[in-house]
């Protein structure tokens, strides 16, 4: 019963995960083609734009990781999260409770809730952040062949390499269009290409990049 417990958790999490995205992925498809475009859009430009686009992924607003733990932190920023940190740690908290009240009703024992609320409460945000990382990347690499179709064609009109970059920012949906722009954006602030294209592989976590 507890394996079942902790199964369904899991399931619930994604399927509520999957309704969520893909409402939300809805909604802003009708605003514009991607977040950052969205962004602009309410008059949030340049170095302020870059910076809030960094600090809703859990960097913070000079690009470096904000959390103690290198692993989290890369999980976090290539899962594509942009709500709150604390609202994952709220649900995690909800979720292993709801289920470690569920067994203490069906067992009336106190050992294998408080067991399921120790286990549940951190591994379900995690679960989420993992599954989530894994779609985007999925999704990032399924983009990546029209991305460099976009700039090869922008570089043989004979345009410079940030022309090219900014064309794809403008012009794909998300994550790649976003991803791209902000590598213009860092560009545009000064950093060199090389640096700018590392930046981002860091952040989608992507091999073929």
């Amino acid at each position: 019963p507890y394996f079942g417990a902790f199964l369904a958790a899991f399931l619930g999490i994604l399927f509520l995960e999957i309704l969520f995205v893909r409402s939300r992925a809805r909604s802003e498809r009708k605003e514009a083609i991607n977040r950052r475009l969205k962004k602009a859009e309410s008059q949030k430009v340049g170095d302020l734009l870059l910076q809030e686009l960094r600090k809703e992924r859990g960097l913070d607003e000079f690009g470096n990781y904000r959390y103690f733990s290198q692993w989290f932190s890369s999980l976090y920023v290539q899962s594509g999260y942009t709500g709150r940190s604390a609202s994952l740690s709220v649900a995690g908290l909800l979720i292993g409770g709801l289920f470690a009240a569920l067994t203490f009703w069906v067992s009336g024992s106190l050992f294998a809730p408080i067991l399921i609320l120790v286990l549940l409460a951190p591994s379900a945000p995690l679960l989420f952040l993992m599954f989530s990382r894994s779609r985007r990347q999925k999704t990032f690499g399924a983009q990546l062949p029209e991305c460099l179709d976009v700039v090869v064609r922008s570089l043989r009109a004979g345009h410079p390499s940030p022309v090219a970059i900014a064309l794809v920012a403008r012009e794909m949906p998300d994550p790649i269009g976003t991803e791209f722009g902000m590598v213009s954006d860092e560009m545009t602030y000064g950093l060199p290409l090389a640096e700018a294209v590392t930046n981002m592989m860091n952040r989608v976590g992507l091999e073929d990049l």
